[in-house]
């Protein structure tokens, strides 16, 4: 009975503590049913019951407090002894309805499934993070709700996912926050194919982040010619690169992402000037530190922007170097992203070949 509260593996000392019993005893308890072809042992001491029907016929002759109270157990004992199980620790603290010892590690069991893209896992780990919100600081539910909307996004869950921003944006503390609401619409809009609304929402987080949204042709126009001068000096000595250090906060990340989301957007909806001018202004914060992923990002998309300036050397230079940059990270993604935008780049300048390659 102990054994198939654990799950369908189980470790045999573990078995044995929580059915209070001592561990030769429960080895032959388990050698038993193990003729019997219930369950089966690896090399590594740990048993499997053979089929979860078996497992799940012995669960059905417990009474719910009874499994309640093994799961508390079980997870107090990895809690001393095994930490790092978040999503075991998550899943028994769950289940035996210890909701606020759950929560932390039911957190951070959706954020190392989220990042893997093993969306599922991600998914029903947040779904134990919100049974836990009656003991969740607001701080804590804003973060849930932000995950929990990204995931079911990258699902194409557009509607459910839209929901729970609308939780985010009432549980919202600061503007950074509402920041990373409108961010995440902006996002969701554009992937329905409503640029408008995108660009309308990442123009209200750059606001809210205190940053500038040009509106008008002459202010347009302007500070293109200050970027342009900014960029000018960057290509000319690239020592006035990094000059922040390697680390940028979570505000800086933010702006440089939206100035990239923005970007892509004007393409659609505003003339090439405003679309020029938003890629430079991203592109020279990012400049301001130490190669990151955020300046590989600006470095991929400035090759497609050369094409507005039939800049087709430059817009070589910089995709090759966005492509390093993601190299040296291991972002395989990132270098898939990074080719495309080169193949965008030597398809504007009619070298097919090269492109397909």
């Amino acid at each position: 009975s102990a054994a198939a509260v654990i799950g369908k593996e189980f470790n045999i000392d573990m078995a044995a503590e929580l059915a209070g019993m001592s561990t030769p005893d429960a080895a032959a308890a388990i050698k038993l049913v193990r003729r019997q072809r219930l369950v089966w042992s690896r090399p590594d001491s740990i048993v499997s019951f053979v089929h979860d029907k078996i497992r799940e016929t012995v669960l059905a002759t417990l009474s719910d407090d009874v499994i309640r109270s093994m799961h508390g157990q079980i997870g107090s004992r990895l809690k001393a002894t095994e930490p790092d199980r978040v999503f075991d620790l998550a899943y028994h603290f769950d289940a035996a309805e210890m909701h606020s010892e759950a929560l932390p590690y039911a957190l951070k069991a959706a954020e190392t499934a989220r990042g893997s893209f093993s969306l599922a896992s991600a998914q029903s780990q947040l779904q134990i993070a919100v049974r836990a919100f009656d003991h969740a600081a607001r701080e804590t539910r804003h973060h849930v709700e932000m995950l929990m909307s990204d995931v079911l996004m990258l699902q194409g869950e557009y509607d459910q996912s839209s929901q729970w921003l609308d939780n985010a944006a009432n549980s919202a503390v600061s503007d950074t926050d509402q920041a990373r609401v409108a961010l995440k619409r902006g996002e969701l809009f554009f992937k329905r194919g409503n640029k408008d609304k995108a660009v309308e929402n990442y123009e209200y987080a750059l606001a809210r982040l205190g940053q500038p949204v040009y509106t008008s042709a002459i202010s347009v126009w302007w500070n293109l010619f200050v970027e342009l001068v900014r960029q000018a000096r960057n290509s000319v000595f690239p020592s006035q690169c990094g000059r922040y250090g390697d680390s940028p906060g979570e505000a800086e990340r933010m702006i440089m992402s939206l100035y990239s989301r923005v970007s892509q957007a004007y393409w659609y909806t505003r003339d090439k000037y405003s679309t020029l001018c938003a890629h430079l202004r991203g592109m020279n914060v990012a400049e301001r530190y130490e190669p990151t992923l955020f300046l590989a990002q600006f470095y991929s998309e400035h090759a497609p922007g050369m094409t507005l300036l039939r800049w087709q050397s430059r817009g070589l230079k910089y995709a090759n170097r966005s492509l390093e940059i993601r190299k040296s990270f291991d972002d395989v993604w990132g270098q898939g992203q990074s080719r495309n935008f080169l193949s965008i780049l030597l398809y504007s300048f009619s070298r097919f070949e090269d492109c397909v390659t």
